[in-house]
């Protein structure tokens, strides 16, 4: 009888030294998961930071190329930018809810600032697609498409792969490149309060 009790002790023992062990295993692989991915939230970050640093000083779009409006028509970056314009740019290798919040931020802005303008860039989409980007968004802003893929900022700055926002002046100079953050809104609106005191 005592023989039969030890060996159930030590399969119990066993058993519990087993599951507690499986915990602990199971907690590891979740910290290392978890840790992979603010490793990677951390680069993504980091690389944003160095493209806005990088390219917040004044990067000049050569004159001669141009924009094609939704209709079809080209127009020189010149024209398009006779002013301070806020942009907001926009490729097809972005995620969909990235875009959406993007626009949805400068738009919720624009509903409280109606003097407040700015234009969307787009990159890798038709001129369909961007008519019913426009339509179903109900976006005022004029939307243009890029004819010049092959322009280093615009090139350099999709390694991102996420919208962002920048200025573009009458010298058509690039400035205050920012890139939205999902989970608030609160950078986003001192951005575009920034801007607007310009």
């Amino acid at each position: 009888m005592k023989k039969r009790y030890k060996n159930y002790l030590i399969y119990s023992l066993f058993l519990l030294s087993m599951g507690f062990l499986g915990i602990i295993f199971i907690l590891i692989k979740e910290n290392k998961d978890q840790s992979i991915r603010y490793a990677e939230k951390i680069e993504k970050l980091s690389t944003r930071v160095l493209l806005q640093s990088h390219y917040s000083g004044h990067i000049k779009i050569p004159e001669n190329n141009k924009l094609q409006t939704v209709e079809g028509d080209l127009q020189y970056f010149a024209k398009v930018f006779s002013e301070l314009n806020l942009v907001l740019y926009i490729s097809s290798n972005q995620c969909n809810s990235c875009m959406n919040d993007a626009i949805d931020k400068v738009e919720t802005y624009l509903k409280n600032h109606p003097e407040f303008k700015y234009v969307i860039i787009s990159k890798g989409f038709s001129l369909r697609e961007l008519k019913l980007i426009q339509t179903v968004r109900g976006i005022n802003a004029e939307i243009y498409s890029l004819t010049n893929v092959e322009l280093s900022f615009f090139k350099k700055m999709d390694d991102v792969q996420y919208p962002y926002y920048f200025t573009v002046n009458k010298n058509l100079e690039i400035s205050n490149i920012f890139f939205p953050i999902k989970s608030s809104s609160i950078l986003e609106n001192r951005y575009f309060n920034k801007l607007k005191s310009k």
